[in-house]
């Protein structure tokens, strides 16, 4: 069945379910009532789309529906939707504003991800969880309040967010997942209720937050906060993790005796200066990287920076 929108142009609508436009594509789309589904991929990619009016009724935007669609500005979300796909608006890099309705309860992968020009959206309430990278990228997003009942925060979800400089996370934050604001270098004040369990990385690089080691089972994996220009390793550690420090500038890093495997990529060259060790194995992987490498004074140094062990 077909039925006729503006602009002249046909959608596709087949038992309440709208999977596109039959020819071309509007700029702007007004959904007519009795549509419940937006099929996925729908309009994927419609270069010409620039507003989505979407009908009380609508319960579920599918995986793609409006991805890549490069020129979409605004959209907003009505309270009937329940559902809301893995990647509905990635790469639409002119969407300034949505929002999340109460009725939805999970923001899924990558659903926002890549739209660079989001300053706003707001949250209802209801949201239970957001997933991986679902607004990594978006890189004009200054600010950001998630709403109470808010448990898990997943890996990558505002990963480069590069202008956020202020995030409020809710007391009902559970868990935040490996990565999740990696390199919001912006970011100086951020407010994380105690006792949540914070992944690996999760605020690395991040200057609102304290500088901390991330250590798991005598393996250093990474670390959260701002990277200071000297760091102490502490003895407590055995393994030095692929990309614990990658591309992470270091003047100087003391790596004790008790170290005794560091993966490939765990330290850049050119990224680190001096290396202190009374380690075997760190020396000989300072002299393969071409890292100028000491041995440490006779007296022992003191532990000076604190890692999380887990």
């Amino acid at each position: 069945m077909f039925e006729s929108s503006i602009e002249g142009f046909e959608l596709e609508i087949r038992g309440g379910i709208l999977t596109g436009a039959g020819k071309g594509c509007p700029g702007v789309l007004t959904v007519p009532p009795g549509v419940r589904i937006i099929r996925g991929g729908a309009f994927e990619k419609c270069k010409t789309l620039r507003k989505v009016f979407l009908p009380p009724g609508v319960r579920a935007i599918e995986d793609s529906a409006f991805e890549g669609c490069s020129l979409l500005e605004e959209a907003v979300i009505p309270e009937s939707v329940t559902k809301l796909g893995r990647r509905v608006f990635y790469g639409c890099k002119r969407l300034r504003r949505t929002n999340i309705p109460r009725s939805v309860a999970e923001i899924r992968p990558d659903t926002f991800r890549g739209c660079g020009s989001l300053t706003e959206i707001s949250f209802a309430g209801g949201l239970t969880s957001i997933g991986e990278a679902a607004f990594e990228s978006c890189g004009s997003l200054a600010e950001l309040t998630l709403p109470e009942g808010l448990q898990e925060i997943g890996e990558k979800a505002f990963k480069n967010c590069c202008s956020l400089k202020e995030a409020n996370l809710p007391e009902s934050v559970a868990e935040i997942g490996n990565d999740a604001f990696l390199d919001c270098k912006a970011l100086k004040k951020v407010v994380v209720p105690g006792g949540v369990k914070t992944g690996c990385d999760a605020f690395r690089n991040v200057p609102g937050v304290p500088f901390e080691l991330f250590i798991e089972n005598g393996d250093l994996l990474g670390y959260n906060g701002k990277c200071p220009e000297e760091i102490v390793i502490p003895d407590t550690v055995r393994e030095i993790k692929k990309c614990a420090f990658g591309w992470t500038e270091i003047k100087e890093i003391f790596v004790p005796e008790t170290v005794t495997g560091i993966e490939d990529g765990a330290f850049l060259p050119y990224y680190v200066n001096h290396m202190v060790t009374n380690s075997v194995t760190a020396e000989r992987y300072a002299r393969n990287e071409d890292i100028r490498v000491t041995a440490p004074p006779k007296r022992a140094r003191k532990t000076e920076q604190a890692g999380s062990e887990v």
